[in-house]
């Protein structure tokens, strides 16, 4: 019974740990496409200053 626990257990951790994985993924690469749209807006804008 105890051993079944720990599996159990394991596999949640496990699968925890894949979760927040995949969350930070997502939040990295949410956060690197605002970056980016951020950048090619001020891009744009200083393109725009110029010409």
């Amino acid at each position: 019974m105890m051993a079944f626990h720990l599996r159990h257990f394991s596999a949640l951790f496990t699968f925890n740990i894949e979760t927040i994985l995949i969350f930070t993924l997502f939040y990295v690469l949410k956060a690197s496409a605002r970056l980016t749209f951020h950048a090619k807006l001020r891009y744009n804008t200083i393109l725009l200053h110029f010409f």
